[in-house]
């Protein structure tokens, strides 16, 4: 993603504090700016540019509909799905509910991942 979206920083583990407490996205993309501005002490106030949540035999689709829909109210711009099989799934602020056809700040990204 690095290479794709120059501007900004890859971050994992990426705590942000949402409307139901802190949770992790398990990748991030974020500009120096949005840092700037959305960084108390280890915690982003303000969700990343991109949240990215990688799918587990563990996690649920109503999880996964739900920490879309917290990354969204905190601010994300987009939030990427990427399922077991490796397919990324896109999502984009204001039209949180319908999976895009691809992401509008990185339009270059594979819709899979590769391994």
């Amino acid at each position: 993603m690095l290479t794709r979206l120059p501007h900004g920083r890859t971050l994992a583990e990426c705590a942000v504090l949402t409307s139901d407490g802190v949770k992790g996205a398990d990748v991030a993309w974020i500009t120096e700016a949005r840092i700037k501005r959305g960084l108390k002490g280890e915690v982003l106030t303000l969700a990343p540019e991109i949240c990215v949540e990688v799918v587990s035999p563990k996690n649920t689709r109503q999880e996964m509909e739900t920490k879309r829909a917290l990354y969204f109210e905190a601010g994300a711009d987009e939030v990427w799905i990427c399922d077991p099989k490796g397919s990324l799934h896109f999502f984009t602020k204001g039209s949180e509910e319908a999976e895009a056809k691809a992401s509008a700040l990185c339009p270059s990204m594979p819709k899979k991942v590769q391994s």
